[in-house]
């Protein structure tokens, strides 16, 4: 009797590990269901696909690996973040319309707020950052209409943005 006990409770152990696993691959759809629905808020099929083909070129498979374990945990912070985007590119242009100067205190406080929102997207990760500089190098070098979105500033604000951030990294 005893055996016959150890052996369903061996069996029991078993099915409530593959019964957990098949809930993990559940929550793993979910959670990658989610991803994809936030993508598709912002993007066109035809422009996932060709972000995906520059997520491979800039992208080494490791830190390609990274982002999308990141993509899986999108909360709230993030679509905050995104928010915060919003602003910033527009202080972009308000300080470039102005003529401010990109090393004037203004101009450094903003500087500061963008390098934190590209810090808080690629978790400090350098090689990251790095890929992700590339990558806007590259679609800033796209013949218009070839890029699967437009830049969110014109060569102008981006002269001073790169200026601003150079600015206040010496000072840093």
């Amino acid at each position: 009797m005893a055996l016959y006990s150890a052996s369903v409770e061996t069996s029991r152990k078993q099915t409530n590990q593959q019964d957990w696993k098949a809930i993990a691959h559940v929550i793993q759809v979910i959670q990658m269901q989610q991803i994809n629905d936030w993508r598709k808020k912002y993007f066109t099929e035809e422009q996932l696909n060709q972000i995906e083909d520059l997520n491979k070129q800039y992208y080494t498979k490791e830190q390609q690996q990274k982002l999308a374990e990141w993509g899986k945990n999108w909360s709230q912070a993030d679509e905050a973040a995104i928010q915060q985007w919003i602003v910033v590119l527009a202080e972009l242009k308000r300080l470039v319309a102005s003529g401010q100067d990109p090393a004037s205190a203004e101009s450094q406080a903003f500087a500061k707020k963008w390098v934190d929102l590209i810090q808080g997207f690629t978790h400090r990760d350098e090689g990251i950052m790095e890929s992700l500089r590339n990558m806007y190098k590259g679609l800033s070098e796209m013949p218009a209409g070839q890029a699967p979105y437009p830049l969110p500033y014109n060569e102008e604000e981006r002269e001073f943005l790169l200026k601003a951030i150079e600015v206040y990294q010496e000072n840093k």
